[in-house]
């Protein structure tokens, strides 16, 4: 959670657990194929900014650089633009996250502004349909 706001505590677990359960917004469980263990998930959810989606994804760091969050993102960004009528896609990430940030533009994402969040500049990336 470097990249997202720290480390949360016990509490905090739960809730978002809870909330994730209790919502309509969308989450998909990534899953390494050969050992069938959960590996990250993919969000799609409300944004900060009213009436759009935000993209969002986290993977367990034993898997960064292996090709399951471009894989699997790439899948979630057809799904959600292609078949379920979503016309543009947010995703926001810390600028000084630069695998995050060079994923996102080798998925076709475009950056739209730098913001502050986190006490950290943060790039908000666009696609459209």
């Amino acid at each position: 959670r470097k990249f997202l706001g720290g480390i949360v505590d016990d509490i905090e677990i739960e809730r978002k657990f809870y909330s994730i359960i209790n919502t309509k917004e969308l989450y998909y469980i990534i899953e390494e194929k050969e050992s069938n263990d959960d590996i990250g998930l993919i969000s799609l959810t409300n944004y900060y900014e009213e009436g759009r989606i935000e993209l969002s994804y986290e993977i367990l760091p034993d898997y960064f650089g292996k090709g399951y969050a471009f894989e699997n993102v790439k899948r979630v960004i057809d799904l959600a633009l292609l078949e379920l009528g979503i016309i543009e896609l947010v995703a926001e990430t810390q600028i000084s996250n630069e695998k995050s940030v060079r994923l996102l533009e080798r998925l076709g994402m475009k950056r739209e502004k730098e913001i502050v969040r986190y006490n950290e500049k943060q790039a908000v990336y666009t696609i459209k349909k």
